[in-house]
């Protein structure tokens, strides 16, 4: 999965005339630094949500991007051996893979579906609209403060 993803983003600064040096920057969001790589692939996943929604409308299909926190899978868990406290610090602001899971169940069972059909949403907000906490009953902080808003779908559809 990552190599497709950097392959894609080679692709797009080849397509774009990108600059490697370019790419490397950092975006300043709310004095934090993000990747333009992530930004990219962010931005990517948000439209083609918003593009799909159009092009499933009246047929039952919804889709949506979820923007998700840190995510505390084993790989970065193990980063942390030997360190508890620090893994313990870090979990506070972060959310588990099945945290996720959670929410996209939430989603597929909600009957106000396709309203949300092609927004972008962040997966903590998302998840006190439904009352769903990760492991030990924890509440993942949204990041919309350091991130942004996730932007609207637009209502213009060009075809």
């Amino acid at each position: 999965m990552f190599n497709q993803i950097t392959r894609g983003i080679r692709v797009l600064m080849k397509v774009c005339d990108i600059d490697r040096d370019i790419a490397i920057r950092t975006i300043k969001s709310a004095g934090k630094s993000i990747p333009i790589a992530v930004v990219m692939l962010k931005a990517g996943v948000d439209k083609m949500a918003a593009d799909m929604a159009v092009d499933f409308r009246d047929t039952g299909v919804a889709t949506a991007s979820i923007w998700m926190g840190i995510l505390l899978t084993e790989r970065f868990r193990s980063a942390f051996e030997g360190h508890p406290e620090a893994l313990a610090e870090t979990a506070k602001h972060a959310e588990t893979p099945q945290f996720t899971g959670h929410l996209i169940n939430a989603l597929y069972h909600d009957p106000d579906l396709a309203a949300l059909s092609g927004h972008t949403v962040i997966g903590a907000e998302l998840a006190l609209r439904y009352g769903i906490t990760d492991e030990g009953g924890r509440q993942p902080p949204s990041h919309r403060e350091m991130l942004g808003a996730p932007r609207e779908p637009s209502a213009v559809i060009v075809r």
